[in-house]
C-alpha cells in the first residue's frame, strides 16, 4: 500500500516508517519537525514538511493519493495537557478533524490511530482488556478519546475504517541500530530517566508514593517500540482486509 506516515519523524514514529518500509509499503512521512529529526528519515521515504493544524498543508499531502494513513502526531504530555487545554485542543483535535476531512476528501479510506492507554484513567480491573470502560483523567487522554468516537462516527458515515491502538509507554530504540537520534523534550519516563543519568537533566521528580503496590510506588506498563511500530503494520494490514472481505 501507498501509506502515509502523519509524525514519521518523532522517535515512535519512526519506528513505524521503518516497519512499513520492511513490509514493502510505499511510504511518505509528514512531519513538522518539532519534536522529529531529519537525521532519523529514511531514503527511501518521501518526506513532506508540514503541520496537521494547517488545512493548507495536510490537504496538498493527502493530495498526493494514499490508501491508508498513520497517525501519531498528537502532543502528548499529561501534565501540560492540564495547564494548556488549549494547546491540545487545536493540535490533537483540531488537527485530526483537518486529517479526517482531508482524508474523506481525497479518498485515502483507512487510518491507524497511536491512541493511548490513558483514555481508561484508573482501571478498574487488570489487565485492562478493550471492554474497560473509559475514564480518561487528564485532558491529554480527553482528547485521545474524542479522536476515538470522531473515528468512529467517520466510519458510519464515511466508510473511514480505523484502528485506534491503545498503548502504555514505549521504550528502546531500534536494535538494528539504524534509527539513533534521540527525541528532543521527551515526556516518557525512560528517555528522562537516561538523561538524568546522563547529567543531561537536574532532576527526575518522582509523584506520589501512596499507590496500592507493596512500597507504595507506582507501577508502569511498557512496550518495545519495535513491537508498537510492528502493530502499527499489522492493524493497517488488518483493517485493510476487512475492507475487501
Amino acid at each position: 500500500m501507498n501509506v502515509l506516515v502523519i509524525g514519521g519523524a518523532g522517535y515512535i514514529g519512526t519506528h513505524v516508517v521503518k516497519a512499513m518500509l520492511n513490509a514493502e509499503h510505499e511510504v511518505t512521512v509528514f512531519d513538522n519537525l518539532s519534536s522529529g529529526q531529519l537525521g532519523n528519515l529514511f531514503p527511501e521515504a518521501l518526506f513532506v514538511p508540514g503541520d496537521i493544524r494547517h488545512q493548507d498543508d495536510i490537504q496538498a499531502v493527502f493530495a498526493r493519493g494514499f490508501d491508508a494513513c498513520i497517525h501519531l502526531a498528537a502532543c502528548k504530555s499529561v501534565g501540560e495537557s492540564m495547564q494548556s487545554p488549549e494547546k491540545y485542543s487545536i493540535n490533537n483535535i483540531s488537527g485530526t478533524i483537518n486529517i479526517l476531512n482531508a482524508a474523506c476528501a481525497w479518498n485515502c479510506p483507512n487510518i491507524v490511530f497511536s491512541s493511548s492507554a490513558a483514555i481508561f484513567g484508573t482501571p478498574r480491573y487488570v489487565p485492562i482488556d478493550e471492554n474497560h470502560p473509559p475514564n480518561p483523567e487528564s485532558y491529554y487522554g480527553f482528547t485521545k478519546l474524542e479522536i476515538e468516537q470522531m473515528l468512529k462516527w467517520y466510519d458510519i458515515t464515511k466508510k473511514l475504517k480505523f484502528a485506534a491502538l491503545r498503548y502504555f509507554n514505549a521504550v528502546g530504540y531500534d536494535p538494528d541500530g539504524d534509527i539513533i537520534g534521540l527525541e528532543r523534550n521527551p515526556e516518557n519516563l525512560l528517555p528522562i530517566i537516561m538523561e538524568v543519568a546522563s547529567g543531561w537533566r537536574k532532576e527526575l521528580q518522582i509523584f506520589g508514593n501512596d499507590y496500592d503496590t507493596r512500597d507504595g510506588t507506582c507501577i508502569r506498563d511498557y512496550v518495545h517500540v519495535t513491537d508498537l511500530a510492528d502493530a502499527h503494520v499489522k492493524a493497517l494490514e488488518y483493517i485493510s482486509k476487512k475492507r475487501k472481505a
